[in-house]
């Protein structure tokens, strides 16, 4: 039985100058045009000891791309022109992974890009939202005092805030707080470990099991713009089967003339946010056909919050 030989056996055996044997048989190893590419790429980089990465990047991307990172390198004297090759491939990469996605509101790759954000930023993000006049929800829970009482059950989605904690222990209700963040969550678990009554959870809302859970009051707090538009109304039906019936909603988000959601760059490293816009007609139809009321409403110029009754 003949032995097995890896794919970089063979490319390496392979002539790039004779395509073909002399009875006019193509060679093995060119079976795929990529194949060809990524080797005659490695060997003029004189890197063929990553030749399966080479392998998987000319498969993956187009050939234009990694022509252009190329023809920065190729004139470059030195011996590792390999390591530079990946350092422009990587910056060029992320421009072409932008542009290639920049019309993709998927939620999967919508919540792959917000985790690795929040995973990332999360000393800054805590940071941004411990400023109490940050906070428009605690603003508004002030103005409805009435919909809380000490036997209150809540569920906070979204970014999690020491004074949204702060306000709901003053409060003495129980609380679950999600955020998609590990980071995040453990931030909280340490600070509040000694209170019993609140809960941190690193979890997406969607596989969050709310099947015996039933709710007082459940708060998308600046989450709600992180939902594509075409995932709003799933995300209402499972929320409002953990909600108690004559109880409270509340959400924010940002209300323009046009519904629209977009990618944007984030900061210098190229990090980017899913951003979306509501319009308010077309939103408060969705309420209505989940027999929501709009007990109340209140606007400022970055977000407009809206408390709902089921």
């Amino acid at each position: 039985m003949p032995s097995l030989i890896s794919a970089k056996q063979v490319l390496l055996g392979y002539d790039i100058t004779k395509p073909y044997d002399p009875t006019g048989k193509v060679n093995r190893g060119t079976a795929h045009e990529f194949q060809d590419y990524a080797y005659r790429l490695a060997e003029n980089l004189n890197d063929l000891g990553h030749l399966q990465i080479y392998m998987s990047l000319s498969k993956k991307y187009p050939k234009y791309l990694l022509d252009r990172v190329y023809e920065f390198v190729a004139d470059i004297n030195e011996d590792n022109r390999g390591k530079l090759f990946m350092w422009k491939f990587k910056n060029l990469r992320q421009e072409f992974d932008f542009e290639r996605n920049k019309n993709n509101f998927d939620y999967d790759y919508v919540l792959k890009n917000l985790k690795n954000l929040r995973e990332n930023l999360s000393s800054q993000i805590i940071k941004k939202y411990s400023n109490l006049a940050e906070n428009k929800i605690i603003q508004f829970l002030e103005f409805n005092t009435n919909i809380l009482d000490s036997k209150s059950k809540i569920l906070v989605y979204g970014c999690i805030s020491e004074p949204l904690v702060d306000y709901f222990l003053q409060k003495d209700v129980k609380v679950e707080f999600l955020d998609i963040s590990k980071n995040i969550i453990s931030h909280f678990k340490t600070k509040y470990s000694k209170f019993k009554n609140l809960k941190f959870i690193s979890k997406e809302i969607l596989k969050k099991n709310l099947k015996n859970e039933c709710y007082d009051l459940v708060v998308f707090n600046k989450s709600w713009g992180l939902i594509p538009l075409k995932l709003e109304e799933d995300i209402l039906k499972k929320m409002l089967s953990s909600l108690k019936q004559g109880k409270n909603l509340i959400l924010s988000t940002k209300i323009k003339d046009e519904e629209s959601e977009l990618w944007r760059n984030y900061d210098e490293n190229k990090n980017k946010i899913y951003e979306k816009f509501n319009e308010r007609k077309n939103l408060e139809a969705k309420f209505n056909k989940f027999l929501l009321n709009i007990v109340n409403d209140y606007s400022t110029p970055e977000e407009t919050i809206y408390m709902l009754s089921k």
